[in-house]
């Protein structure tokens, strides 16, 4: 009776470690293998961890692993779940040596953390510097071709070199000749269309335009010369006027008033 409970419970064991086992483990990188089997990643690449597990808060911390003294070395962790509700399974991470030596040891792993133990590890992986053959080859490629030959290197900088005094030469003289020259065949079209246009009123039989001269041609405004002030003729001398000259009669010429009027 003991041994077949016995047996019942190492069963039950078996099912609860292998289910712990399948979901607590690293994707990728993949968990630990029996055929050694080791990932390569570049410096500078974008790498995807991700991982299945049953704890709510832990860290991702990366190792160095030194195969000749048999140690490992921690680097600090590279991914970090504080909250519990977040479902967080994976992040991208930039692959990078962090201070580690990569000439001591390129190996590296992986382990998620909790807060009061280690929960499981990822397998060993490689981190290898950019080969130095895909750097050549792009500096190489981007360098500009140029002749070995130093003769037509010498001809071309004297031909460039002839060709800008050429162009300076020839700046120069456009520039003292092309003005004079333009000014003088602006003053000849212009007495040119005069003539044209004093042909073409000729054989029209118009008159040719006056020619206005502005110098003494206003009138000269009158003189008036002042005279001195007169005195009225007495009035018997203004009737024997009216007497002569009837028809002025019916003017009435107002007296002065007397000395006596106020």
């Amino acid at each position: 009776m003991l041994l077949s409970i016995f047996w019942v419970l190492a069963a039950c064991s078996r099912d609860v470690i292998a289910t712990t086992a399948a979901d607590n483990r690293f994707i990728t990188p993949p968990p630990p293998s029996s055929d050694g089997h080791v990932g390569e990643y570049e410096v500078g690449d974008v790498q995807a961890i991700s991982w299945t597990t049953t704890t709510d808060v832990f860290n991702i911390t990366i190792w160095q692993r030194d195969l000749s003294q048999g140690t490992k070395t921690s680097g600090g962790n590279i991914f970090a779940k504080i909250h519990a509700n977040d479902a967080i399974t994976n992040f991208s991470w930039v692959v990078q040596p962090y201070d580690f030596d990569l000439s001591l040891s390129p190996v590296f792993f992986l382990s998620l953390d909790s807060p009061s133990t280690v929960q499981f590890l990822s397998s060993d992986f490689n981190i290898t510097q950019p080969s130095s053959s895909s750097s050549s080859s792009s500096s190489s490629s981007s360098t500009p071709l140029t002749s070995s030959d130093p003769s037509s290197a010498s001809t071309d900088n004297t031909s460039t070199s002839g060709l800008t005094s050429t162009g300076k030469i020839a700046l120069g003289l456009g520039v003292g000749v092309g003005v004079p020259l333009i000014s003088l065949l602006g003053i000849l079209a212009y007495f040119q269309s005069r003539n044209a246009e004093k042909q073409y009123m000729s054989a029209a039989g118009m008159p040719p335009p006056p020619q206005y001269q502005y110098a003494n041609q206003f009138p000269q405004p009158p003189i008036f010369q002042s005279r001195a002030p007169s005195e009225l003729p007495p009035k018997a001398q203004m009737q024997a006027h009216s007497q002569m000259h009837p028809a002025r009669a019916s003017i009435r010429i107002p007296e002065l008033p007397g000395d006596n009027y106020i």
